[in-house]
């Protein structure tokens, strides 16, 4: 009886040995985030880097947060810009509105979900050729402002 216990034990043991699958998880979060390039009047293109380490990303998600221009430094909710930007790392952003400044974020994710979101950064979009600006402000002590938008 001993002998028979001993055998079942050592082919439980043996089985969950053999039957140990990898731990899956979300890829962790990409690094380095920034404006790339010149943006135009409806369009902003940023890059970031992949995460350095973590699980395997098969995809991207840009959010931003749209400045209130009649109270600059004050965003509203984050809102998904870009759903899935594959495995790129540099992706213009089109569709937007000219002279609109956004707190943006990207997110890695994979088929375990997505993962920590980068830190937010800042990036704004051109005013439209013409755009007068005798009626509006600086204010250097929040930082570097256009009109009433932080660059």
């Amino acid at each position: 009886m001993n002998r028979l216990l001993s055998i079942l034990v050592l082919a439980v043991i043996i089985s969950s040995v053999f039957s140990i699958s990898a731990a899956y998880a979300a890829p962790d979060a990409p690094t380095n985030p920034r404006p790339d390039g010149s943006p135009s009047t409806t369009s902003i293109t940023i890059s970031w880097d992949a995460p350095v380490s973590g699980e395997v990303v098969t995809g991207y998600t840009i959010e931003g947060a749209l400045e209130d221009p009649e109270n600059p430094g004050t965003f509203g909710a984050f809102n998904t810009l870009v759903a899935d930007t594959g495995i790129a790392t540099t992706y213009e952003i089109t569709g937007l509105t000219a002279g609109s400044f956004y707190d943006l974020r990207v997110t890695a994710f994979n088929l375990d979900g997505p993962g920590p979101s980068t830190y937010n950064f800042g990036a704004g979009t051109q005013f439209e050729a013409g755009h007068d600006f005798s009626d509006e402000y600086q204010d250097f002590s929040k930082g570097t402002y256009s009109g009433a938008l932080p660059l």
